[in-house]
């Protein structure tokens, strides 16, 4: 929601999902989230917020179709996974459409099983989710990538020197929150 005083500030990185359409405050910008195409969704820290909201409107307002969602999310431990349960439930609920995984930096203790990885969210990390998207609605080209987390991280994953870009995603590709 952008506020009186937001605007005043020039505040305009607000989304909202409108009848199947994900559009970016007054910015003519727009991905219909019933496209046939894989999403990649990619958070850190408190990022997973929007992202969260973007996943379970994907997932559950067009539940019908086979968009595969790709979630990545960088937490520094264990307890700032605060929606651990509700991406849960919807990996649950959509299976074969959604796969979370979480990249977990500080030290103690780790969560079980491969969908924990010690460190940030990695180079590695993007290929694994990209090539599991392949070959389901289309290459890694007509994969929608949404982003939102510390600058740093957003001009890792999307700068001029970005790994998306280095692995042929960018662009039209590319929405940063």
């Amino acid at each position: 929601m952008i506020t009186d005083a937001d605007e005043r500030e020039g505040a305009r990185d607000n989304y909202a999902v409108l009848d199947g359409t994900l559009s970016r405050g007054c910015v003519i910008s727009h991905f219909p989230i019933t496209q046939p195409r894989s999403v990649l969704l990619v958070a850190g820290g408190g990022g997973i917020t929007p992202i969260y909201s973007l996943a379970r409107e994907i997932l559950t307002a067009h539940a019908g179709d086979q968009k595969q969602v790709e979630l990545l999310w960088g937490v520094n431990g264990m307890n700032d996974i605060v929606l651990k349960d509700e991406l849960e439930e919807l990996e649950q609920k959509y299976p074969e459409r959604l796969k979370v995984t979480y990249a977990v930096s500080g030290t103690g203790k780790m969560g079980e099983g491969e969908k924990f990885r010690k460190g940030h969210v990695s180079r590695e990390m993007l290929e694994e989710a990209i090539k599991r998207c392949e070959g389901r609605l289309g290459d890694a080209r007509g994969m929608k990538v949404f982003l939102c987390g510390p600058p740093k991280m957003e001009e890792a994953f999307d700068g001029k020197k970005g790994v998306l870009r280095e692995l042929g995603l960018g662009g039209k590709e590319i929405y940063k929150f």
